[in-house]
């Protein structure tokens, strides 16, 4: 159960961000993401650390709080979401970048949530 909790964040978080944040945003903000390979290189690494992160938080939070798979992940995904923006709040905020950066982490969620209810392999 832990392992396939963190394999799936790892993929759910490389679907979310990496598969669809990182060709968007490139195409919306070429100056700020560059679609070149060292940084969908990036992408990947720090997507799958924090997929990582993620599974993590979601085993924390069904430990404690009791709840479900499907609670325990949206709780994480949001608290990682605002985690990271929370802090640039006081900054000027580019609203088409911060959309694109909660559909992104949406899609991550939803992924996640298709992932978990997918039948076990036998391997």
């Amino acid at each position: 159960m832990r392992r396939s909790i963190w394999i799936q964040s790892v993929v759910a978080a490389n679907v979310g961000y990496t598969l669809f944040f990182f060709p968007l945003g490139a195409f919306l903000f070429p100056e700020r993401i560059p679609f070149t390979i060292p940084n969908a290189l990036a992408f990947f690494a720090l997507d799958s650390l924090a997929g990582m992160l993620l599974g993590l938080l979601i085993l924390l939070l069904r430990r404690v709080l009791k709840v479900g798979l499907t609670a325990a992940s949206a709780i994480a995904v949001v608290f990682l979401w605002l985690l990271y923006w929370l802090p640039d709040l006081k900054k000027n905020i580019d609203i088409l970048m911060l959309a694109c950066d909660g559909l992104a982490a949406a899609i991550t969620w939803a992924t996640l949530i298709f992932l978990s209810r997918q039948p076990k392999s036998g391997c």
